[in-house]
Parts: structure tokens; sequence; C-alpha cells
């Protein structure tokens, strides 16, 4: 790994709200934003070997006018990817995307 793409790694952060994705990013460079549920259309997960491996990746959120974000470096991208969804799902119809997938098993 590059010291540059370690250094991005380190200095990324995401959080999600009950209304938005909030996310930082850069160390000298800082760019933050904020996406609300409303906006997102979709999230993506990317892992590598590694990645699978100590559960990282990327989180990419696509968002309904196209335009995508990609959060490197976090922990647990399948469930950071589960909860976007889940709240993208309960700001759009009202419910919980799990519980619709639970009530069909």
């Amino acid at each position: 790994m590059m010291p540059g793409r370690f250094s991005g790694l380190a200095t990324t952060k995401l959080a999600l709200t009950n209304k938005r994705v909030l996310g930082k990013t850069g160390l000298l460079r800082q760019k933050t934003l904020a996406i609300a549920y409303t906006d997102v259309e979709t999230a993506h997960v990317q892992r590598g070997l590694l990645g699978t491996l100590f559960d990282y990746g990327s989180v990419t959120i696509v968002t309904k006018d196209g335009s995508r974000v990609k959060f490197r470096g976090i922990a647990e991208p399948l469930d950071v990817q589960m909860q976007i969804e889940e709240e993208a799902e309960m700001v759009t119809l009202g419910r919980k995307l799990s519980q619709v997938v639970i009530g069909k098993w």
C-alpha cells in the first residue's frame, strides 16, 4: 500500500444519523459532506482479499441525481451498507428493509 493511500484511509470518517450520512476525508485538505437519506439511491461495497479477511472496504453511495461518493477504509462495510439502505427505505416507504426481508422468510 502506498503511503498516500494509507494516510487517506486513516483520515476517512463516516457517521450515520437518523436523517443523513455524514462524511469527512483528508488530512490537510478536509472535505466534509452530508447526504440526506431522501437523496440516497443505493450503496455499494467493494472489498479486496485483505478487506474480506479483515472486514473493511469501500462504501460508495449513489444519489438519486446519479452522483457517487466513495468512502475508503470503512470497517464492517456490509453492515454500513445495510444501515444506509435501511434508513433510505425508512425515509422513502416508512418501513425497515429488514422487516420486509424477514417477513418473507
